[in-house]
Parts: C-alpha cells; structure tokens; sequence
C-alpha cells in the first residue's frame, strides 16, 4: 500500500455514491493496520469545486474527493489497487490543508 493509491471501494451499501477510495496515508507509516482514506464521489455535472473537494480525473470520469469525509480503514477491506494519483499530489494535500488549516 502506498500514498496516493486508489481502490475500488468494496462496500456494496456505499460504492454506487463512492466508486473509489484513496489512500492518503504517509507511507513511513506503513506498519499500522488501518490507513487514512478519503472517498472520491460521483460528480454531479453542475457541481462547482470547493477548496476541501477537488475534482480529479480516474479513467476519464471526474470525481469528487471528499476530504470531509475521510476515516481510518482497516487494511483487510481494501481491494486491489486500480491506480496512483500522485500526480495529483499538490491538489490533495492543498484540499487536505484547507480541512485542517482553512487555508
């Protein structure tokens, strides 16, 4: 598991509004069971962008990451890694500073 890393969300009762989770987890904390995660969302096709909620491209599709909504989650429930979004790096820490910042 690496920072960055994309999933498939797993959970029948949320992945229909959340596809996708998001590992944003430091990697030199790689020894815990659980990681911090954020879900990207299904974007509306009106929906204008928040500081807290950028959009990102995966396979085409924009999605929202949802950074007031991210949780500790167990290592054991993620599925197979479906990508990185590394190069998307300044755009989520940005989102994540404004979540804990306001700036």
């Amino acid at each position: 598991m690496a920072q960055f890393d994309l999933y498939e969300n797993q959970n029948t009762q949320t992945n229909e509004m959340y596809p996708f989770l998001l590992d944003i987890q430091s990697d030199i904390l790689g020894d815990l069971n659980t990681r911090l995660t954020v879900p990207l969302a299904v974007s509306p096709k009106q929906y204008k962008s928040l500081p807290f909620t950028p959009m990102i491209e995966v396979n085409g599709k924009n999605y929202m990451v949802m950074f007031h909504l991210m949780a500790s989650y167990p290592i054991n429930e993620y599925g197979s890694v479906i990508g990185n979004l590394e190069k998307d790096r300044s755009i989520l820490l940005g989102a994540y500073d404004f979540m804990i910042q306001g700036y």
